[in-house]
């Protein structure tokens, strides 16, 4: 009867040792969780240079710690594309992607204050170059001269305008509907000057342009409508009371 009592005992000590430690597990577990941490959202404009040498217009747009945009250099119109990640202290790593989507270099710096600098390298890093680049603090707020709302062309077509959460840019919602024809678009457009913002999908090789005109926009389409029968969102929208 002793030994009975005895592996009893045993059996409660162990029992109430492995229930603290698996409380003490957890608790720790809880207080290590990671907390994620975002860089506020923008949407903002630089200008600077590459090896101090090359200079380059920037446009970027921080989602949630995921960053894209594009680039050009002065006096060239074609731009390439950069997406990346930025970390809460404002590190970014961007890279750049071609018109064929392949990438062709990178950027690796940090935020400080109103500039980002760091190092450009080309694909293979047979090319580091420092970069610098500055926030634009004189541009116009395009906002300012865009009315929200509900536009409408000739076919019957609505193009919903609204405002995006990160300055520079738009919403904007395209739909067609009609006996042979139901498809629609939408996304976030970024302003290339006041009055005229892009939308760029190098996934699908889609291209929105809104070119806002007072009570009217007029909308340029580069193959983003998939239904045959429904030809392009290209047109000119009206402001709809």
């Amino acid at each position: 009867m002793k030994n009975y009592y005895q592996i009893i005992f045993t059996l409660i000590f162990i029992s109430t040792f492995l229930f603290s430690f698996d409380n003490i597990s957890i608790t720790k577990s809880i207080n290590n969780e990671k907390v994620l941490k975002f860089y506020p959202n923008f949407s903002k404009s630089y200008s600077g240079t590459i090896n101090n040498r090359y200079e380059i217009e920037v446009k970027l747009i921080n989602e949630s710690n995921q960053i894209t945009g594009e680039y050009s250099y002065k006096n060239q119109t074609q731009s390439l594309r950069l997406s990346g990640t930025i970390d809460s202290n404002g590190s970014v790593q961007i890279k750049e992607y071609n018109s064929k989507n392949i990438i062709t270099g990178s950027f690796t710096g940090k935020i400080e204050g109103t500039i980002i600098k760091g190092l450009w390298k080309n694909k293979d890093q047979t090319k580091v170059y420092n970069f610098e680049i500055s926030e634009k603090s004189n541009e116009k707020k395009p906002l300012s001269r865009i009315t929200l709302g509900n536009y409408q062309d000739e076919f019957e077509r609505n193009l919903t305008i609204s405002k995006s959460n990160n300055e520079g840019s738009i919403n904007f919602k395209i739909e067609q509907f009609d006996n042979n024809c139901a498809e629609s678009i939408e996304g976030t457009a970024i302003f290339k000057d006041s009055l005229l913002a892009v939308y760029n999908n190098v996934d699908e090789n889609c291209k929105i342009t809104l070119n806002f005109q007072g009570d009217k926009i007029t909308v340029e389409d580069s193959d983003c409508s998939h239904g045959a029968a429904c030809g392009n969102f290209g047109g000119t929208y009206k402001k709809q009371k």
